[in-house]
């Protein structure tokens, strides 16, 4: 099992993953869409924030997830996601963490990477 980091653009704030992703996602919702990050999501156990002292986290519904940012350079980081969304709506006995791919060191595994689309905008 080969560990990655993530790392915001001033590296204040790091993110080790377990594994790297099998595909990421590109969210439209009016926040990921500003944000412009592709998201690889992971069960919980498999992310560790490393360095947070300068994380900053924003929410527009906390029921549901906590988004983060580098509170030095800006760069979003990760996400908190209360839920894993299904057909049928929340699942809230399955949280996961959304890391922002665009922070891996390696270019090539993110731009070789299936990227699905995510309607956020319309879905929910």
């Amino acid at each position: 099992m080969t560990m990655l980091t993530a790392r915001c653009h001033c590296g204040a704030t790091r993110i080790r993953l377990a594994h790297a992703p099998t595909s990421l996602t590109a969210c439209n919702c009016s926040f990921c869409f500003k944000r412009g990050a592709l998201w690889a999501y992971y069960p919980v156990g498999d992310v560790v924030v490393l360095d947070d002292a300068h994380t900053v986290g924003y929410s527009r519904d906390p029921a549901l997830h906590t988004h983060y940012h580098c509170g030095v350079c800006g760069c979003g980081t990760h996400g908190a996601l209360r839920c894993t969304w299904t057909e049928d709506g929340p699942d809230f006995s399955a949280p996961r963490i959304a890391v922002n791919a665009r922070l891996l060191d390696d270019v090539a595994l993110v731009e070789a990477l299936p990227v699905d689309a995510l309607d956020g905008r319309n879905d929910w």
